[in-house]
């Protein structure tokens, strides 16, 4: 079969499945099979899918139509710089996300050797992306999912600068969390779960259905680990240090009175939609 009519059959099944973006997900399916560019699907006649390639083209198909999200499927994502590898183990990096190690980079570009810490860090983008951009920043990675701590140390072997990077499983709702360490951080990042289990039924099937659930809600109507994350970073942050966190669009007045509560100089971001996105706090 050739490439282009492989791209067409695939888009026409994602497209009967209500898939958003059909022709571009079947693209990306022929791209990751076939190994070759997406202008290449279009203007290479000698390059056709072998009886394997399509075996794997229909099984992509099967699991995309029942739901399952492109990325666990093709199995990476690229996030920033970086091209990482992803499964149900960890959330799905997201561009929000992006942004977050954007202002955390931004906090610690004057600093030399930055120590920075990662809550949360399910893949490992935020910490692997933090060292590949900041040649002199050591990060600590921490999960409470030991299979996505299993994930990121993968990630971390197929990128470089693993002499920089530390894992560490750990729970922020321990009471001796901060005896973890024996440092303090100059940045702590964290996208933690914020969405309320209320609101599980609004987000789209592929999210709900797929992604793990440690990762995405939190109790209190979404604001449970933003409350520990106000209390316990305090402790384990340097005087000049900054924190940074991503938050749901809705929750930025609530969070900024959670951390001005703790005793936080609180700022409120945007992401690139203008939407209330992030939460930055210092001492």
């Amino acid at each position: 079969m050739l490439l282009r009519q492989a791209t067409y059959f695939a888009s026409e099944m994602l497209l009967l499945a209500a898939i958003n973006q059909p022709k571009r997900e079947a693209e990306w399916m022929i791209e990751t099979i076939a190994g070759v560019s997406r202008a290449r699907i279009y203007t290479d006649d000698e390059v056709r899918l072998d009886s394997e390639q399509e075996y794997r083209l229909r099984d992509y198909l099967e699991r995309r139509c029942n739901g399952e999200p492109l990325q666990y499927i093709l199995g990476t994502v690229q996030f920033r710089r970086l091209d990482l590898k992803i499964d149900n183990r960890a959330l799905i990096p997201r561009p929000e996300t992006e942004g977050l190690v954007e202002l955390g980079l931004g906090f610690i570009k004057d600093h030399r050797s930055p120590l920075v810490l990662d809550i949360g860090t399910g893949s490992g983008a935020i910490t692997l992306s933090v060292v590949d951009e900041h040649p002199g920043s050591a990060c600590i990675g921490l999960d409470i999912s030991e299979d996505a701590l299993t994930l990121a140390k993968e990630n971390s072997e197929i990128t470089a600068n693993q002499e920089r990077v530390t894992w560490m499983q750990g729970d922020i709702f321990a009471d001796n969390f901060d005896d973890l360490f024996e440092c303090k951080f100059d940045l702590i990042l964290s996208n933690p779960p914020y969405v309320s289990f209320e609101e599980r039924e609004t987000l789209a099937p592929e999210i709900r259905n797929w992604e793990p659930e440690v990762a995405l809600f939190s109790p209190e109507d979404g604001t449970r680990a933003l409350r520990r994350l106000a209390q316990v970073c305090q402790a384990i942050i340097n005087p000049k240090g900054k924190f940074a966190c991503e938050i749901g669009e809705m929750q930025g007045h609530t969070a900024l009175n959670i951390f001005q509560k703790e005793g936080w100089e609180v700022k409120l971001e945007e992401d690139l939609n203008g939407k209330t996105r992030y939460l930055t706090a210092r001492q």
